[in-house]
Formats: structure tokens, C-alpha cells, sequence
């Protein structure tokens, strides 16, 4: 009975409280310039009130001048790039939780272009497309408008929320579908669409004009190319599970997948540990890989059976290594993940790309509804040391570096997997 009655407090007080957002956005409605400014008038007190960091930067001069400049340029703008605006003041907390969520609201559709883009190490390309723009899967961009591809990518830099500079590439695949971004950056001068020039290979360059349309869940990670030879790799298999485990006797190793630090409904990461660790009981194996290159954060208090089933089969003997491979969506609990595999596994070797945090950063998503427009922000709210407090890197450094290109996309092959089975057999 008294887990209902205070079930049903805590529901009269969020219906309260969104009572009161909404008679306060019917208040405004006459007066649109008062309520944006309310809005970002909000999101400064909140940021000093909440964010963490050493610098706490929501305090210093720099983010006071830039959110006096936009509630001065309130009046001039549409409500769009007041949004697109808005995360440009986040991204001045120099951390990557802290950002304007793209999704709809009362104000603020953010409609998207109907594409996926990766950045590669040759460029930038199309890696989905929905309806007419299905052709153009496998095509690079040279241009928005009258804008060149690098351009573009410089424009968009201070609008990126990030830990580090890998931010830049892994954020690219949402900022880049977003007209209303490219409208502000002088890539379309439509709120509504873009046309892009792409490079098709030996059919040449096209031109083409695209419709947004409305928000969706950007893709954060790549799929198995249309039509691609072989088989599809197995960092391409759909994650449908939070963590996957595949034998590979023909390298002496275990290959784990770790998608999501998250419990799946059907199995427990606790659970999931103990299976791990009866999997590295077997003496052939050698050689364990930990593949977090999908994973993009959850819930650090998951994390100790896991780094434990990991860390007895590292010190069990001096013939075993861990290789552990990361990617630009490598971020939040993920980085705290490996970030205490280094620490605990001395051995550790990594590879592939750096991820997008860095040992010690400000973390947490920490979302906040702006009164006004409806759209929802969110401000970190706790400083993760889980490295030396003084640790200045951006990033763990990979000891084997690898990049992708779009042609390692297109023919099925995936470099760093490679790469690790090289160093294992290199070793023997």
C-alpha cells in the first residue's frame, strides 16, 4: 500500500510539473522572443547549477558571453536555429553528454534527411538510404551546396558536443542529416532538405535534392553493405544481444562482443560473467578478444564480474593476452569500462580506432525540458576519475592502430579483427 501511495505522489507530482511547462508555453505563445530567452535563461542556471568538470566552465566567462550573444539574436532567428544554436552553447561545456537531444517537440521538428553517412578514412559516404535514396548507398558526398565535404565538416566542429576529437567523426553521421544544421553552417539554404553532390565511382558525380523527413534513431553503427561479397564479419552482425560470445579455436581465442553495459531482460551481465569465465577455463584458449566497438555506455555499477572474469584469465597464466578493440562509439560506461581493464590487465593490448571519451571525463545523461520550446537537453552531472586524476590523455592510445575505409566497408573486410589475428600469430 505504500509503495502505491507514494507511486501515485511521484505521478502527481510529474503531472504537476508538466502542467506547469505547458500553461507556461500557452503564456508565452503571444510572446515568442520572452520565451526563448526563458529557455535560455533556464538552461544557464541549470547548467551552473549541475554540471561538473574541474573548470566547471558552465561558470566562466566564455558561456556567459555566448548565451548573452543568442538571447540577444533571439528576435532575428527562426526556432530552428535557435536549436541548432542552443547545442552550439552546450558544446562550449567541453564534454559529450552535454548536448541538445534531436528529437521533435512543441517547437522544433528536426527533420532528417533521408541517409546514413560514415566518416571513413577516405571520406565521407553514404551507408543507408531510405525510399529514392536507396541508390545512393556506397556513394561519397563531395558537397552540400556550394559547400565542399571538409568544408562542411569544419563549420560543423563547434557545434559538437565531445569529449575529444573523435567526437567529430562519430557525431558526423547525426549533424550531418540534419538540414537544420546544414542550413546554419550555409550548406542548404533549406530548413526542409539538401542537395548534396555525390561521387559514384565510375558512374561519375550526380547531383541530388533530398526531402527530410521526419526525426528518427540515426544509425550510430555500421551494417554489412547491400550485395557485399562473403560472408558478413562478425563485427557487422546485427548486436541484437548486449553481449555475444563466439569461439575461435582456429586463433586459440574467445571473441566477446560487448554491445550495451546493460542487462538484457532475459540475462543478467552477472550471468553473463560466469559464462565468460567457464569459457576461458578451457586451456586451449589463449587468447581472449573484447570487442567494444558498438558500445556506447550504460550502467558502470554492472561492470565488476565482467573486469573479474577477465582479470583471472589475464593473470592464470603469462601465455594469455587480452586484446581489446575500440571505436569511435566506444563512449560513457564503456570508457570507464576499459578504462579499468587497463588498469587491472596490464598486459591489455588495443586496437583499432581511439574511443570517443576519455579516461577521466564528465559524464551522465542528465536531460532537462526547457519550459518554452519543449526540447529536451541534457547536462552532465558527475566528473568520472577513473584514471590518475592528473591524466591529461584524450583517449587510450590503440598499440595497433587501424582505420576503415570505405573499400574495407564495401568488400566484407574488416582491418582490425586482421590486424589482432596477425599479432596473435606473430607471437606464436
Amino acid at each position: 500500500m505504500r509503495k502505491l501511495l507514494v507511486g501515485g505522489f511521484i505521478l502527481l507530482i510529474a503531472a504537476s510539473v508538466i502542467a506547469v511547462a505547458a500553461a507556461r508555453r500557452r503564456g508565452w505563445e503571444g510572446d515568442r522572443v520572452a520565451g526563448w530567452r526563458g529557455d535560455i535563461a533556464q538552461l544557464v542556471a541549470e547548467a551552473r547549477r549541475v554540471h561538473a568538470g574541474p573548470t566547471r566552465p558552465a561558470h566562466g566567462p566564455e558561456f556567459a558571453v555566448a548565451a548573452a550573444e543568442l538571447e540577444r539574436r533571439v528576435p532575428d532567428l527562426p526556432d530552428h536555429r535557435i536549436a541548432v544554436e542552443l547545442q552550439r552553447l552546450l558544446a562550449l561545456l567541453g564534454d559529450g553528454h552535454s548536448l541538445v537531444y534531436a528529437t521533435p517537440s512543441p517547437r522544433v521538428s528536426f527533420g532528417m534527411l533521408p541517409i546514413d553517412l560514415y566518416l571513413f578514412e577516405d571520406g565521407l559516404f553514404i551507408v543507408d538510404g531510405q525510399g529514392p535514396a536507396s541508390p545512393l548507398v556506397g556513394s561519397r558526398i563531395t558537397r552540400f551546396g556550394d559547400l565542399t565535404a571538409a568544408e562542411t565538416l569544419r563549420r560543423m566542429e563547434p557545434y559538437v558536443s565531445r569529449d575529444n576529437a573523435m567526437a567529430f567523426r562519430g557525431f558526423a553521421a547525426l549533424y550531418l542529416i540534419l538540414p537544420a544544421f546544414l542550413e546554419a553552417w550555409g550548406a542548404t539554404d533549406d530548413k526542409d532538405g539538401a542537395t548534396l553532390t555525390v561521387d559514384q565511382g565510375e558512374a561519375g558525380e550526380r547531383t541530388v535534392t533530398l526531402a527530410a523527413g521526419p526525426a528518427r534513431r540515426f544509425r550510430k553503427r555500421l551494417f554489412a553493405p547491400p550485395g557485399a561479397p562473403g560472408p558478413v564479419p562478425l563485427y557487422l552482425q546485427p548486436p541484437e544481444r548486449n553481449c555475444v560470445l563466439q569461439a575461435l579455436p582456429e586463433h586459440r581465442a574467445v571473441y566477446f562482443q560487448f554491445n550495451q553495459v546493460a542487462d538484457a531482460p532475459d540475462l543478467t551481465l552477472s550471468a553473463f560473467a560466469s559464462r565468460l569465465a567457464d569459457a576461458l577455463q578451457d586451456r586451449g584458449v589463449e587468447n581472449l578478444i573484447v570487442d567494444l566497438r558498438h558500445n556506447n555506455g550504460g550502467n558502470n555499477q554492472l561492470l565488476a564480474p565482467l573486469l573479474e572474469a577477465i582479470r583471472e584469465f589475464a593473470a592464470s597464466s603469462p601465455e594469455r593476452r587480452v586484446y581489446v578493440l575500440t571505436s569511435r562509439t566506444t563512449f560513457s560506461a564503456a570508457q570507464n569500462f576499459i578504462n579499468r581493464l587497463e588498469r587491472q590487465v596490464p598486459g591489455a593490448i588495443f586496437a583499432g580506432e581511439p574511443s570517443m571519451s576519455s579516461p577521466n571525463f564528465t559524464g551522465e545523461d542528465n536531460p532537462v525540458t526547457l519550459a518554452f520550446s519543449g526540447l529536451t537537453v541534457s547536462l552532465s552531472n558527475r566528473y568520472w576519475q577513473d584514471s590518475d586524476p592528473g591524466d591529461p590523455r584524450p583517449w587510450i592510445e590503440p598499440q595497433i592502430k587501424v582505420g576503415l575505409t570505405s573499400r574495407d566497408w564495401l568488400r566484407n573486410e574488416y582491418p582490425v579483427l586482421a590486424a589482432v589475428f596477425r599479432a596473435i600469430a606473430t607471437r606464436d
